[in-house]
């Protein structure tokens, strides 16, 4: 399975109260580990990840079978009523009060519970019968 997906926003405040600066350093190698972050941390898939501007993105590709494909093709096959999201994880190198200006991305997650910017979208799943918001 194959997605593209928006994984990071600058500028934008997240839940928690962080923002990766406009000018954030990422560092990432050229294919990161896609992992699942609601179970299992064992690589499900790879993502290549792309600066553009505003925003980080990625094309994403699963490995099949996973619990997280199976999930997926449960919800095409409309048998459950959820999202999925990607997110970046890693660690911040440097940061000014909750501002991150350098972080060094290790993967990309996939997670039913949303992502700390809630305006990252879902990935599309093909399907739009879907719950509206991530759990709280």
């Amino acid at each position: 399975m194959k997605f593209t997906a928006r994984i990071c926003n600058l500028g934008v405040v997240d839940n928690i109260g962080e923002t990766f600066a406009p000018d954030c350093e990422f560092t990432f190698p050229e294919t990161v580990p896609v992992t699942d972050a609601g179970g299992s941390k064992h690589p499900i898939g790879s993502a290549k990840i792309e600066h553009k501007g505003d925003h980080l993105s990625a094309e994403i590709v699963l490995v099949e079978p996973s619990d997280v494909t199976n999930v997926i093709q449960m919800i095409r096959q409309r048998k459950i009523p959820m999202k999925l999201w990607p997110a970046i994880a890693g660690g911040v190198i440097a940061r000014d009060g909750k501002t991150l200006t350098k972080v060094a991305i290790t993967s990309v997650d996939i997670s039913a519970s949303g992502n700390s910017d809630k305006t990252i979208p879902p990935l599309d799943l093909g399907v739009n019968n879907l719950v509206e918001e991530p759990p709280k």
